[in-house]
């Protein structure tokens, strides 16, 4: 008898977590808003030098304290705007909470968060851009996903924009984090279509100084072809500069980047700083503009 129990009592836990599972797996995608090119876009020139850096923080399993500890390595390096990704929301309450507030407690105190709307983790977990200037505009756009609606094996993918004041030139700085999981659609990479999204909301940005900093997950540089291909950008890690962004076990290390309009803007130094802060490293790059 009690062995009956027992097996009814597993069935009805199964049964539970199945529909729990598939309620989860279809839930609707979230509203995006319409993402405008041309808003708040300054076309004006001028002169002016910047650095940036690209940082994967790797909120689920950091602790608060090397929270802090990035921001402050973000000082260091002169950083006037950083593109981090897997960040987690002050009232997250993985880890106890408070991330964004570290994140934000050096110079980089302004900032602008965009969720990615995991099925878990809703919009206490996504990106964000950080700065110690002016922000002018800030806006997001949702990336290529294979599904109509949120699955609980994969997380919808954003690009964010923000326009940032620095000494009167306005930087379009954009940021992201790529699919990781070698879906294919159409006999394409996801995160492929991802890159191509984001090469074309770029070009139809009318902005002449453009940076792109993210976690692209890449296999290879193939991935970001768009961007490889064209003679209006350049990327900082490349084949000739193939610097390991990533401390963890896998064939291809460089998958983090920081890419740029290279007809606008002049490379002037940057470079990976190796840290135990997090299972990526810190890229930076600093910039001349060209008027």
């Amino acid at each position: 008898m009690k062995r009956r129990y027992f097996f009814a009592a597993i069935c009805v836990v199964c049964t539970v977590a199945l529909a729990a599972a598939l309620f989860v797996s279809c839930l609707p995608m979230p509203d995006m808003p319409e993402f405008d090119a041309e808003r708040n876009v300054d076309a004006s020139r001028g002169e002016t030098t910047f650095t940036v850096a690209s940082y994967n923080v790797w909120s689920g399993g950091n602790t608060l304290e090397n929270e802090y500890a990035i921001a402050a390595k973000l000082d260091d390096y002169g950083v006037d705007i950083a593109g981090l990704q897997e960040v987690d929301t002050d009232d997250f309450d993985r880890r106890g909470g408070g991330f964004t507030t570290a994140l934000t407690s050096g110079s980089l105190v302004n900032k602008h968060f965009t969720p990615t709307e995991t099925y878990a983790m809703g919009d206490k977990y996504g990106i964000m851009t950080t700065t110690s200037r002016a922000i002018a505009d800030a806006q997001y756009a949702m990336l290529p996903y294979p599904y109509s609606y949120v699955s609980a094996l994969m997380e919808p993918r954003m690009v964010q924009r923000t326009l940032v004041d620095v000494d009167g030139v306005r930087i379009a700085f954009y940021n992201t984090h790529l699919d990781y999981t070698g879906t294919q659609v159409d006999g394409r990479l996801l995160r492929e279509l991802q890159a191509e999204f984001i090469f074309e909301l770029m070009q139809s940005d009318p902005s002449p100084y453009k940076v792109l900093a993210g976690d692209f997950n890449i296999s290879s540089f193939d991935d970001l072809a768009p961007f490889f291909d064209s003679d209006d950008y350049a990327l900082f890690i490349n084949p000739d500069n193939a610097l390991a962004t990533f401390s963890g076990d896998s064939s291809f290390r460089s998958i983090d980047n920081i890419i740029y309009t290279c007809k606008t803007l002049e490379l002037t130094g940057g470079e990976v700083v190796e840290t135990d802060l997090s299972d990526h490293y810190m890229v930076t790059a600093s910039f001349k503009t060209l008027a």
